[in-house]
């Protein structure tokens, strides 16, 4: 699915439709909703051209995942009641689509199984000094970070540090899938929003990932029979 650059996110971009700025440097833009469903709507979007936030998750460079970290920070002091919603795709699959994206481009030339094993020391020392310098390219983070991107917890623990647990809603992509109706009244309860009806859900990607699980479509029963969702959930506990 090739990146439309004729979608309305990437029209705001270029200045070609007008908005109401709230936070934007070189990498994230966030503004108000222009139809907002609470009293503070804001959207918050890279500046990278992702064709969703799978693709934003596996594929974005550690300066725009700080980036995004830091307009989340200021929003949350500059206007205090806004919330927060969560999407997170399963890990293990998250893992091996981002290996396959890796592969693909030319930035992996090791098997799934050697490079989840070469990870922790293609990855030693990154973390700090990207902490240290907001601005400083990690190639092991940006290429290498099958399991580091999956493990949700610290980067869930620093929204709730700016924003508090109440104001955070996750949603497991899995479940939206399968009964996307139980996770948009959810998401409107969480809100304190009426519902009006259901939009229809449509599936936007209609490939199937060729990763070991499919999470949200044949759940977890599989597991015991392959080799590598075990392997990479060792890696993950």
């Amino acid at each position: 699915m090739a990146y439309d650059r004729n979608n309305i996110f990437a029209r705001i971009l270029r200045g070609e439709i007008p908005c109401s700025k709230v936070f934007e440097d070189e990498h994230v833009l966030a503004f108000r909703d222009i139809n907002p469903q609470t009293p503070t709507h804001i959207l918050v979007i890279p500046k990278g051209e992702y064709e969703s936030s799978d693709d934003f998750a596996a594929t974005a460079s550690d300066a725009e995942i700080a980036a995004l970290m830091r307009a989340a920070g200021r929003i949350a002091r500059d206007l205090p009641e806004v919330r927060l919603l969560v999407l997170l795709r399963d890990p293990v699959e998250r893992a091996y689509s981002g290996h396959a994206h890796e592969v693909a481009h030319g930035f992996e030339s090791e098997s799934f199984e050697a490079a989840l094993e070469l990870e922790p020391a293609r990855l030693a020392g990154q973390a700090e000094r990207i902490a240290a310098d907001p601005d400083y390219f990690s190639y092991g983070h940006q290429h290498h970070s099958y399991v580091a991107r999956g493990q949700y917890v610290g980067q869930l623990e620093r929204l709730e540090r700016h924003f508090g647990r109440d104001r955070l809603h996750v949603v497991d992509s899995g479940d939206f899938f399968t009964d996307p109706e139980a996770v948009y009244d959810g998401v409107l309860a969480f809100l304190d929003l009426p519902n009006r009806g259901y939009p229809a859900f449509k599936r936007r990607n209609g490939e199937q990932g060729a990763g070991p699980t499919r999470l949200g479509q044949e759940g977890l029963e599989n597991d015991d029979k392959l080799d590598i969702p075990a392997f990479l959930r060792k890696q993950i506990d």
